[in-house]
């Protein structure tokens, strides 16, 4: 029961930074974008918005992969742990 919460914990900061970053990283782009239509005057070519869906499928994959690694050692600790050593080292 502790390694699922503590698996559903990192999960969902996971996921809360997945998503701050893809909305971020869109606007950053946007903002870029429209950056460089007011120089379009001086030869600079406005690009269009592409997203890389692959590499972002790919990126989103690496970070839960590594947070769910993250999460193994202290879920490993917690389980292995007695409940009294937890409850007494609450108490200091």
């Amino acid at each position: 029961m502790v390694m699922r919460m503590l698996w559903a914990e990192t999960l969902m900061i996971s996921l809360c930074a997945i998503i701050m970053s893809l909305v971020l990283g869109v606007l950053a782009a946007w903002c870029s974008i429209q950056i460089l239509e007011y120089g379009y005057h001086f030869g600079i070519v406005t690009p269009p918005i592409t997203m890389p869906w692959a590499h972002l499928g790919y990126a989103v994959l690496l970070v839960l992969t590594l947070s769910t690694l993250a999460c193994l050692a202290p879920a490993w600790r917690m389980k292995r742990a007695f409940v009294t050593d937890l409850l007494s080292a609450g108490e200091r």
